[in-house]
């Protein structure tokens, strides 16, 4: 199951009926959080809620778990699918599962003609789907430090159970205090970026082993990272600059001034990197890249954008009001890009000189 297609499809469907995820959840007896999670592709609906959120999205719960709409022939297809694989891993659980299998299968059959296999017991005989971990939700913390978080821990406390995301975004939990019940992984020569792990079997922040990265620098720096990949985390405070093959950001030819230029960024990864238009010029003074101090304040164009069929993306930058006009020298123009869910931006440049 693809819980991001599954995720996207909700999303679309909650648009289409005009309804926040706070007006959803409460039409279904949750948080919007809750809703959000689902859109994110975190966490698939429990299969309680299956009917239920279907009819308020109307849409089938067949096309809920496929996450897309289907026509007459694709929903047979999918049954007969189902009903195949069920009958495969059926002969190879135990009895005890066999049973939850039955009533999934009539429950659900009844319904939609489709059904999903749920096992917590089991789960060491039954592959679950494999998603790529992304970044999927963050927190600014009062110091302006952001932590991003790639999964959500949850552990009880006197019966009640919480998460770790909610704990800190509402200052219940302090990061200090958590890394004090973590030992220290590796501390980095960055400027003492330091990397914590949780051990699942000390129970007190869940049953899942997690990472956290608190960055520190030496150019500035300071934000927290949890995820359960250590992976993830080992470069993840490092500044990554034209570190991506097939991506890159030139000046178009004749559209040089000391006040503007054309870019153009070709893009032959296979990642689906969303740009922006913002952007900062450094001049390189000494073999080293100095950032240049702007005149004026501007609040810069937010918008993503992507490149086109041909993978290329253009558009035109002004810099007399940030810069003034530049003088003779060597500079290079900045900009960032990432995929959706991914914490830590790439940047990419492109150098010119001003004769």
């Amino acid at each position: 199951m693809d819980l991001d297609k599954v995720g996207k499809f909700i999303a679309a469907s909650r648009k289409n009926k005009n309804l926040t995820q706070e007006e959803l959840g409460r039409r279904l007896g949750v948080t919007g959080k809750t809703v959000s999670r689902w859109e994110n592709g975190n966490y698939m609906p429990d299969i309680s809620l299956l009917i239920p959120l279907s009819e308020e999205l109307d849409i089938s719960v067949n096309e809920l778990l496929l996450g897309k709409k289907l026509d007459t022939k694709e929903s047979d297809e999918s049954l007969k699918y189902t009903i195949n694989y069920s009958n495969k891993k059926i002969k190879n659980i135990k009895k005890k599962s066999i049973y939850i299998f039955s009533f999934l299968i009539a429950l659900v059959l009844i319904f939609t003609g489709i059904f999903i296999v749920a096992y917590k017991d089991v789960e060491d005989e039954i592959k679950v789907c494999k998603r790529k971990e992304n970044f999927n939700w963050a927190s600014t913390l009062d110091d302006g430090r952001v932590i991003n978080y790639s999964i959500s821990i949850h552990y009880k406390e006197k019966g009640e159970i919480k998460y770790l995301f909610d704990e800190i975004s509402s200052n219940r939990l302090t990061i200090e205090k958590l890394v004090k019940d973590l030992k220290v992984e590796e501390v980095y020569r960055d400027g003492g970026s330091t990397l914590y792990k949780y051990d699942k079997h000390k129970k007190k922040y869940g049953d899942t082993n997690f990472y956290v990265m608190v960055c520190n620098v030496i150019d500035g720096d300071k934000d927290i990272y949890v995820s359960s990949e250590r992976k993830l985390l080992d470069d993840i405070c490092s500044t990554k600059i034209n570190d991506l093959d097939g991506v890159k950001m030139e000046i178009k030819k004749e559209t040089l001034t000391n006040t503007s230029a054309t870019i153009v960024i070709t893009d032959y990864s296979n990642r689906d990197n969303i740009y922006g238009k913002c952007y900062y010029i450094e001049k390189k003074e000494n073999n080293k890249w100095v950032k240049l101090e702007i005149e004026h304040e501007v609040i810069c164009n937010l918008i993503g954008y992507k490149v086109n069929e041909n993978h290329l993306l253009e558009f035109d930058i002004n810099w007399e009001y940030l810069y003034g006009k530049l003088e003779s020298g060597t500079y290079r123009i900045v900009t960032s890009t990432s995929e959706s869910g991914e914490a830590k931006p790439h940047l990419i440049t492109a150098e010119f000189t001003i004769e």
